[in-house]
Order: C-alpha cells, then sequence, then structure tokens
C-alpha cells in the first residue's frame, strides 16, 4: 500500500471508533428508555385488564356510569404507551445492528502504524536520493492530501444519510396533512370513513415516522464523525384512537386534530434542522473538495511533473 492508502485506512479506523462511540452511547441511552417504557406500558396494560375483569374500580365506575369512559380512557393510555415502546424498540434494534456491522470493520491499528512507519521512511530515503529539498514539503502534501480525501468521504456519508431522513421526513408530513384532511370531514360529519381513512394516514405514519427515527439516528452518527451537532426527535403518540373512535364526539376529533397539528410541527422543525445540517454539510464538503484540488496541484507543479498520475507513479518508485 501507498503512504496515502495507509493513512486513508487509518482515518477510516479513526472515523469508525468516533462512530462506534457514539453509538454504544445511544444504545445505552435507548436500553434504559425500553425498559422504562416496557414498565409503563405494561402497567396501562394491566389497568385496562383490571376494568375488563370486574375489580371493585370497574364496578365502582360500572356503578357510577363511567366504566365505558374510563375503559376507553384506559385503552387510550394502553395504546399510546405501546406505539412509545415499539418506537424505541426499533430504534434500539437498528442501533444495535449498526453497531454490530461497524465492529465488523473495526480493525487494530498498530499494524497499519508499523506500515506507515516504514513507507515513510522508505519514502524519505527516496526523496533525499533525488530531491532532498523537497522532501518535507512533499511529506507533508501528501499528509494533507489523504485526510483531505478522508474528510470527503465522511462528509459525504453525512450528507447521504441526511438527505434519506430528509426524503423520509417528507413523506411523514405528507402522510400527516392527509389525515388532517380527513380530520376536518371528520368533524364536519363525515363519519366512521372519515374515522378509519383518517386513521390509516395516521398508520402510515407512525410508521413512517419509526423509520424516521432510525434514519435520524444514524444522521446524528455522522454529524459526530465530522464534529457537528444535532438533536433532532420526531414522536408521535397514540393519537387518541380510541377516544375518536369510542367517544366519536366533536371534543374527540379536535383532540385528535390538535396531535395532527402538534406532530405536524415537530416534523416542520426537524425538517428545517436536517436542511441547515445539510447546508453546512455540503459548504463543508465543497470547501474540502476545494482544498484538495488545491493541494493536488500545487503537488504536480511542485514535482515538476504535468499529470497527477505521474506524479503517483513517480512518487511510489
Amino acid at each position: 500500500m501507498t503512504i496515502q492508502e495507509i493513512r486513508e485506512k487509518m482515518q477510516q479506523q479513526n472515523h469508525i471508533a468516533v462512530k462506534v462511540e457514539e453509538l454504544r452511547k445511544r444504545q445505552r441511552t435507548l436500553q434504559e428508555s425500553e425498559s422504562s417504557l416496557r414498565a409503563a406500558w405494561q402497567k396501562e396494560e394491566a389497568d385496562v385488564n383490571r376494568l375488563e375483569a370486574g375489580s371493585l374500580a370497574g364496578f365502582w365506575y360500572a356503578m357510577t356510569g363511567r366504566k365505558e369512559q374510563m375503559l376507553d380512557k384506559e385503552k387510550q393510555e394502553a395504546y399510546g404507551a405501546a406505539v412509545k415502546h415499539k418506537t424505541v424498540l426499533g430504534e434500539l434494534e437498528a442501533v444495535t445492528q449498526e453497531l454490530d456491522a461497524l465492529m465488523l470493520q473495526k480493525r487494530p491499528v498498530g499494524e497499519l502504524e508499523r506500515q506507515l512507519e516504514l513507507a515513510i521512511q522508505e519514502r524519505i530515503q527516496w526523496l533525499k536520493a533525488n530531491c532532498p529539498d523537497k522532501a518535507q514539503d512533499i511529506l507533508q502534501a501528501e499528509e494533507e492530501i489523504a485526510e483531505l480525501s478522508s474528510q470527503i468521504r465522511e462528509l459525504g456519508e453525512a450528507v447521504s444519510a441526511g438527505k434519506r431522513a430528509e426524503q423520509i421526513a417528507g413523506e411523514v408530513k405528507k402522510s400527516l396533512d392527509s389525515a388532517e384532511g380527513w380530520g376536518t370531514w371528520d368533524m364536519l360529519g363525515g363519519g366512521m370513513v372519515a374515522t378509519m381513512a383518517k386513521h390509516s394516514h395516521l398508520d402510515t405514519a407512525q410508521c413512517q415516522i419509526n423509520e424516521l427515527q432510525t434514519c435520524l439516528a444514524r444522521f446524528r452518527t455522522e454529524l459526530a464523525d465530522v464534529s457537528l451537532e444535532a438533536n433532532m426527535q420526531v414522536q408521535v403518540d397514540g393519537f387518541l384512537r380510541f377516544a375518536d373512535y369510542f367517544w366519536d364526539g366533536l371534543f374527540a376529533d379536535w383532540a385528535v386534530q390538535s396531535k395532527i397539528g402538534q406532530s405536524q410541527e415537530q416534523v416542520r422543525q426537524v425538517q428545517a434542522q436536517i436542511r441547515s445540517l445539510l447546508a453546512k454539510l455540503q459548504t463543508m464538503e465543497q470547501d474540502a473538495q476545494r482544498k484538495l484540488r488545491q493541494r493536488k496541484a500545487w503537488m504536480e507543479e511542485y514535482v515538476g511533473l504535468a499529470e497527477h498520475d505521474l506524479a503517483d507513479n513517480r512518487l511510489e518508485e
């Protein structure tokens, strides 16, 4: 391997180490969250079961004519808890899979360091014999070219992850907008057809949001690798599904529309964050590409060769 190739591999291993550390932190946070949300979901399910099984509380609510109302409320809370748990569980699984894949790519850098030291010593001997006055400048330029090449690759991966997150966020927004439209018709008397159509779009939005959470987590990992930070999160709760189906009143419809509106605003904020970060990344990428072109042009001129390929061949002799 050439010096540049060895340096690029070392840079790649350094980037992998950064990503692994970031993913491990995220994994620990998600594991704690998953455990807490699972307990909350199980508690809500137990509350529903107690009411349905004829507990003392269920008997009291039945006597006061409030059992169905309380049962619907408990079902709504259980559904919301289940959605939250499922979302976090899906993100945890995705983070774990990505971490496992990175660990397969992780290699000790000690051997690369030894290879680099030997390659540099060979290059120094060649430069001393052929162009001693240029040796230090050429070695420094080669190091900068390797670093810039690695930086461009990492920025490209971050941009790719950000664009994917932006695409999914747009799909979520489209589904929520459709749900909002059906919800408006529902409040105007659209009945069960409008209610079911609205929730069909909400179900789609929830699945898309689960995917968006995974995309945002991957984007955050890539941002950590290029020294940019982001705190992006989109969470859609149960949308008061049970209240909407079983109460089927104007108040419940307004509550669902309010939830949809809150979720739409969250998605808009996340979209704005993604676009802002993508703009920064693309500016950084363009700047790194410009510096790389300048450094390569300098190398060509400095060693007195017209074409960079010829320069590479000369330096590898």
